[in-house]
């Protein structure tokens, strides 16, 4: 015999021989009904039967305390109770279950107190006494909390395996139970080769007390926060910690084991010994040197000074503010406007460095001279965050430059006194060689020219005819020292003029052509400038002479902003300047006599040549030259 469930929801007992029910088969499905009702009212879940429709023809005490189930539930369906989609899913199952002919677990949806919940469902067809699915039974217990406690334990794998850190716990004894990925990467084992395993393979030996001792501590439930240390990898080497152990407590407060957090500060143990040694360098550099170094934030408009500032200026450090207003007041007023405008000028247009010099004021009033350099740092988007700096303390170079520049002046000034005493005597030495001697040697002519006409005149006019022809001689040769003294030509008419005769007078005596060319509106400069101009004129066209080898010299003077400058070229065999230059005392060329005649003056002075390619002589003369200048200050 067996139990068959009728639409009716009804249990009967049926046995064979016995139709229809008599009194004792009445008081077994009695007493059957009563014992299924008691058996699926006490169940921990919920239970029902459907119909193949899907109405409900049986439900137990605890599905009926769901809201949905309230009076009225009997006869209904899913989609009667239930909002569509939950109803769906249920259908879906149920009809599953009614084709397949077979059991079904699964998850199913529902709602407690207008919340979502979920629930482990078993669903299972029953059978009529053909073997044809009737009815579809089912039973559930709620899962949504177990879900969740398996969703954050998913999560909190999730984490911990993706961490950075090393993750390891342990039991009070020190045993390893739970490894991460990080923990492999940062230790060099693998999981399978330390769970199981002391905790004590990845400490020194040195240190095994210590870990007793935090051991201890977390049995008592304290815990421990970055604890710096070190541990040791598989191969041996040891790695700088940071730890953070913490206790681990079951469901009823009872410490069971230990959780640690290890992070690898090895590169920041590094980074801080070299920032450390860096500190220190910069400390001995800030003492060996004699520049001030400097960072301004333009953020907070702080300013730190390296300690050579105090010494440097003669301020105690509480006499130091950190604003960078402290520093553009002791700029001196006349700097202070052309330096700052300077600075942001250069914030402005983008710059990173920018440098000027200004006087600086020290502590007792006097001024430093000052040069300093900046460089700006900026961001990506080019916004200016900070400046850093060096002030170099330049007093005494500026003082050196000053008295150096002094004594070139001196020195220029002598020098161009005695070029003037020079050019004075050969001035008055040329005027006397041509005025007096020449005139002399004239008279003599003439008086030599009457005695011809005296008694035996063969003998006489003999050597009247001899005398006038030498004195003749010593008269061109008179006229010749005295242009090339002082040609009067360059007083009277001027440098152009003067530099024209002597090219042609010097070339042609030479058997050279040559070519001279002066700017029409050729500037005058003064005596110094001009003569120094016809003295390197006239070195460097007989350089031509004696060593070129040349057919033909050319000769310019041109104007060159507020200076002359003069130009002599050759076709010659040209020479190496440099070799020549280095030659003291012999076959210099003149080069060394016409560089001094020209830089006396503030000029300039330049050679240009090589073998087989003629030469240049370029020099530079002011209008009005410098030794001019400095003797009127």
């Amino acid at each position: 015999m067996g139990f068959v469930l009728s639409r009716g929801a009804s249990f009967f007992f049926k046995a064979a021989g016995t139709d229809p029910m008599n009194a004792q088969d009445r008081h077994l499905l009695g007493r059957s009904e009563q014992l299924f009702a008691s058996f699926m009212d006490n169940l921990p879940g919920f239970a029902w039967i459907k119909d193949l429709e899907g109405h409900y023809t049986f439900a137990n005490a605890m599905l009926l305390e769901l809201e949905q189930y309230r009076p009225g539930w009997l006869g209904k369906t899913d989609a009667e109770l239930w909002p569509t989609e939950i109803a769906t899913a249920l259908r879906v199952n149920d009809e599953a279950v009614i084709a397949t002919r077979k059991p079904l677990q699964t998850i199913e949806p529902y709602l407690l107190a207008g919340q979502a919940c979920y629930a482990l469902v078993s669903k299972f067809p029953i059978f009529d006494s053909s073997g044809a699915v009737e009815m579809v039974g089912g039973s559930c217990i709620d899962i949504t909390e177990r879900l969740k406690a398996e969703r954050a334990q998913a999560e909190l794998a999730a984490i911990v395996d993706s961490s950075d850190d090393a993750i390891i716990s342990k039991t009070l004894d020190g045993v390893i139970v739970s490894w991460n990925k990080s923990a492999e990467k940062i230790y060099g084992y693998s999981a399978s080769e330390v769970i199981g395993r002391p905790i004590t393979i990845l400490i020194p030996s040195e240190q095994h007390d210590d870990i007793r001792k935090i051991l201890e501590r977390i049995k008592r439930g304290e815990s421990i926060e970055h604890l710096g240390t070190t541990r040791l990898r598989e191969d041996g080497t040891q790695i700088s910690l940071s730890l953070t152990i913490s206790p681990i407590k079951n469901n009823k407060g009872e410490i069971t084991g230990a959780s640690g957090v290890a992070r690898d500060i090895s590169a920041q143990k590094k980074a801080e010994q070299a920032l450390r040694e860096s500190e220190r360098d910069q400390r001995l550099f800030n003492l060996a040197t004699n520049d001030m170094f400097w960072k301004w934030d333009f953020a907070t408009d702080q300013v730190v000074r390296s300690i050579g500032f105090e010494r440097a200026f003669g301020y105690a450090a509480h006499e130091i503010t950190p604003l960078i207003g402290w520093w553009e007041e002791r700029l001196h007023p006349e700097d202070r406007e052309r330096v700052l405008t300077a600075f942001q000028t250069a914030l402005r247009s983008g710059d990173k460095t920018c440098s000027y010099e200004y006087y600086f004021r020290r502590y007792d009033g006097s001024y430093s001279a000052i040069s300093d350099r900046a460089y700006i740092v900026r961001d990506e988007s080019g916004k200016a965050l900070r400046a850093l700096g060096a002030m170099t303390d330049v007093t005494e170079r500026k003082q050196t430059e000053e008295a150096l520049h002094k004594a070139n002046r001196l020195l220029r000034s002598l020098s161009r006194r005695r070029i003037r005493v020079q050019e004075d005597e050969r001035r008055h030495l040329a005027r006397e060689l041509h005025y007096h001697i020449g005139q002399l040697l004239t008279a003599g002519t003439l008086n030599l020219q009457l005695a011809r006409r005296t008694k035996d005149r063969r003998a006489i006019n003999g050597k009247l005819d001899e005398t006038i022809a030498i004195f003749e001689e010593i008269l061109q040769q008179v006229r010749q020292i005295s242009f090339d003294i002082r040609p009067p030509v360059l007083d009277d008419l001027g440098l152009a003029p003067a530099m024209r005769w002597m090219l042609d007078d010097t070339t042609a005596r030479a058997g050279l052509t040559s070519e001279f060319f002066a700017d029409p509106n050729l500037k005058r400069g003064d005596v110094e400038s001009e003569t120094a101009c016809y003295r390197v004129g006239l070195e460097a066209v007989l350089n031509v002479i004696r060593h070129a080898r040349a057919r033909k010299v050319w000769l310019e003077l041109r104007n060159a902003g507020d200076a002359l400058e003069l130009i002599v070229r050759d076709d010659g065999i040209g020479f190496d300047v440099a070799a020549a230059e280095k030659r003291a005392g012999r076959d210099r060329l003149g080069l060394v006599g016409m560089h001094e005649r020209a830089t006396a003056l503030g000029g300039r002075f330049a050679c240009k040549s090589a073998p087989g390619h003629g030469t240049e002589v370029r020099a530079g003369f002011p209008i009005s030259s410098e030794v001019e200048r400095a003797e009127s200050l």
